[in-house]
Order: C-alpha cells, then sequence, then structure tokens
C-alpha cells in the first residue's frame, strides 16, 4: 500500500488504535497530523519517537471549531477518537451520543464547508447492524451519517466494523472495556480471572496489527462497510485460559451473570469476513495465542 507523502490525519491519536494507526502511518512514511484531546503519559519509546517525528495537536471532536481547523483538503482522515463500552454508553448515554454521534457530524460537517477530497475511515462496532447498546447504536449513526455525506457531497467514508480488538496499548479499564486487557491485568497479577456463566458465547479476537492493516488496507482501496474480525472465533473461556497460559499464572473462575451485563450480552458472535477479503485482501494473520504472547511482552516491557 502506498501512502508514503500522504496527509493522514489521526484524531485521538493516543488512544488504543489511534496510537497504533500513528506507529504504522510514520513507519509507512506519511505525513502524519496526530489529533488528541489529552496530553499522552508513559509512551512506550516506539510510539514516542513516532509522535516526536509527527505533527501533534490538541482538539475536541465534540466542539465543531476545533474540529474544522484540523481537516485537511486530501489524503486520509482515521476517526480513532470516540468513547468505547457498551456498559459506558448506558451510564453515559449525552457523552456517549455527543462524541460518537455529534464528533462524526462535526468532522462531516467540516470537510464539507473545506470542500475537501479526504477519505474518513471509520472505527464502528460489530453490533452497528443490531444494537443492543446506545455505543453501537451511536456507531450505527455514524455510519449513516457518512454514507449520507458521501452521496450528498461525494466525502469519501469507509466503516470498519470490528470485532474485539486486543494488543499493545490498550488501556485499562476495570472491564467495562476491553476484556482481553482486563483479563491480562488480572492474570499477571496472579488473581482470578472471571468469566461470566460457563463462557460459552464465541467472540472474535483480533489483534491491533490486523486491525491497523485493515484501515490502511480501507484508505488505500476500502469502499463502503467491511467486518474486521477473527477466523476462527474463540470462546470466552477459552480466551480466558489462554490469557492465563500467557501469563503463566492467575486461574480461571466461573462467575455469575451480573444482570447489567447480561441485557446487553448479544451470545455469540461471528462476523462475515468475505467481502474484507475480497476487496481489501485482508485476514487476520495473528493468531491468539500469539497476539497475547506479544501483548504480555509489551505490558511487561513497559
Amino acid at each position: 500500500m502506498e501512502l508514503r507523502g500522504r496527509d493522514a490525519l489521526v484524531l485521538g491519536a493516543t488512544g488504543f488504535l489511534g496510537s497504533n494507526l500513528v506507529v504504522a502511518l510514520e513507519k509507512a512514511g506519511a505525513r502524519v497530523r496526530a489529533a488528541s484531546r489529552t496530553e499522552p503519559r508513559d509512551l512506550d519509546p516506539e510510539l514516542g519517537g513516532a509522535l516526536r517525528r509527527s505533527e501533534r495537536v490538541r482538539f475536541d471532536l465534540c466542539n465543531a471549531e476545533s474540529v474544522a481547523r484540523l481537516v485537511p483538503e486530501e489524503g486520509f482522515v482515521f476517526l480513532a477518537a470516540g468513547v468505547s463500552g457498551a456498559l459506558t454508553s448506558l451510564a453515559r448515554a449525552t457523552e456517549d451520543l455527543e462524541t460518537n454521534g455529534r464528533g462524526v457530524l462535526n468532522l462531516l460537517e467540516a470537510l464539507r464547508a473545506k470542500r475537501s477530497k479526504a477519505k474518513v475511515i471509520f472505527p464502528s462496532s460489530q453490533l452497528a447492524a443490531n444494537p443492543l447498546s446506545l455505543y453501537a447504536a451511536h456507531k450505527a449513526l455514524g455510519e449513516t451519517y457518512g454514507r449520507v455525506y458521501e452521496q450528498a457531497h461525494g466525502i469519501p467514508f469507509v466503516s470498519l466494523r470490528i470485532a474485539n480488538p486486543y494488543g499493545p496499548r490498550q488501556r485499562r479499564a476495570g472491564g467495562a472495556y476491553g476484556l482481553v486487557r482486563y483479563f491480562l491485568d488480572l492474570a499477571l497479577q496472579g488473581k482470578e480471572v472471571p468469566v461470566y456463566g460457563d463462557g460459552s458465547q464465541r467472540r472474535g479476537y483480533v489483534y491491533i496489527d490486523d486491525v491497523v492493516r485493515a484501515f490502511l488496507l480501507a484508505a488505500e482501496k476500502g469502499q463502503g462497510v467491511y467486518n474486521v474480525g477473527a477466523d476462527p472465533t474463540t470462546t470466552v473461556r477459552a480466551m480466558a485460559e489462554a490469557v492465563v497460559r500467557a501469563a503463566g499464572r492467575g486461574r480461571v473462575t466461573s462467575v455469575a451473570w451480573p444482570e447489567d451485563a447480561r441485557r446487553v450480552e448479544p451470545g455469540d458472535v461471528e462476523l462475515d469476513l468475505s467481502r474484507t477479503r475480497a476487496d481489501l485482501g485482508w485476514s487476520p494473520c495473528v493468531g491468539l495465542d500469539e497476539g497475547l504472547a506479544r501483548t504480555v511482552r509489551f505490558l511487561r516491557g513497559s
């Protein structure tokens, strides 16, 4: 893929997805503008170096003027800023709408006003087609905004419905966001890793490097909506057991379902990757055991 010399704006450049995009785009030779709301802390050397070689700017996705100052006339915009988590969205409904809904609208309006030719690559929810939480509903809203602005104003917009990403630079959040990271934190401390019920529901745990590669391919040649997940999928319990093996510590236990978690539980989620393979030439390359081993090495090193 040829990104060398192209403008690439990463919104949310110090978050999980955004930080890994900055590293990959900088390696690819893109002219990276790394936009974040807050200053990052505890940077690993690779990310720190990539950010120093990029143009750093502060912004607020919920502030239309802040976004308008940043949008490029051409190139790519990776919209990695936002609020994540199904339960979090139910507890902070207005904040989730402002960020994951109005924030997307702010970006598209800024691009329209500037008559920009930049292409937007948008991280959506694997449940956008059938939302069970406000997070998924607002991601579906963002997809809809993108389709409308692409048809009405010619702004290229690609959505990637991501399964369950994990890997280096995923933040701690006490289980509300990033279950793999939460389980790793517990296991590395030698604690119990709690699985709700029998843990038989299937998920597509996809390593962050594979996710980033899908984003770069989507920037190069994507159109419409693509699924990004694992093949094959894995049960939650099997993932927890793999986490314990990778950490070399901890123990998997079964606990009763909390009522709030049961309300947003979708059951098995297995994404069809056929269109992603055909259009982008993308398939996941990093298996769960290898991805967890890489993540553990990163966490121990940092």
